[in-house]
């Protein structure tokens, strides 16, 4: 019986810092840049027309987006869970937590449009499928900065997982990323909300 051993990984095999991958980790940050503005476009619609209907500008610019960042995050945990199971080459975090936030995301819309439907027209962005979308979101800019870290710490040569939380310690101390706070605006016809 023949018997093969596997080698360590190298740079060639985990490929995490290739331009090919760099291209797409530049494409999923405008991707969710882009959901980011139709949630903040949505928030506007909103206001301005109302809830319509489930099928508006905002929410196929929202949805697509996560359409397509879960999809890259399936199609890179794909890829590289094979190089895994071959070749003891890492596994991709940041790409598997973007994937399980664009499952929460789309998992809230049905929640949503069932509260909506039961429920009105929400006064405030506070409602808990809307808390389950933003949870979502939040998962997917988290897996997208471990990609990103996890890249340029391969790039740098300080370890990604080094790189990641010294990133973290200083977006916390910069007060980079603010977590709680109030969304309030004014309407003509509704007042603050």
């Amino acid at each position: 019986m023949r018997q093969t051993t596997l080698a360590a990984p190298s740079r060639d095999i985990v490929h995490v810092d290739s331009p090919g991958r760099l291209r797409l980790l530049a494409f999923a940050t405008v991707i969710l840049t882009l959901t980011r503005f139709g949630a903040y476009w949505d928030l506007q619609w909103h206001w301005a027309v109302g809830r319509d209907s489930f099928f508006i500008p905002p929410h196929d610019l929202i949805y697509t987006g996560v359409a397509v960042s879960g999809l890259l995050g399936l199609s890179m945990v794909w890829c590289d869970g094979w190089r895994h199971r071959f070749a003891n080459a890492p596994i991709p975090w940041g790409w598997l937590i973007q994937m399980i936030g664009a499952g929460i995301t789309v998992a809230a819309a049905p929640f949503d449009d069932l509260w909506h439907r039961r429920y009105g027209i929400d006064v405030t962005i506070w409602s808990p499928p809307h808390m389950v979308g933003v949870l979502g979101a939040r998962t997917m800019n988290l897996g997208l900065f471990i990609s990103w870290a996890l890249a340029l710490g391969a790039i740098s040569g300080f370890g990604g997982w080094a790189f990641a939380q010294w990133l973290l310690r200083g977006a916390h101390r910069g007060r980079a990323w603010k977590t709680s706070g109030r969304i309030e605006a004014t309407h003509p016809s509704r007042g603050t909300v």
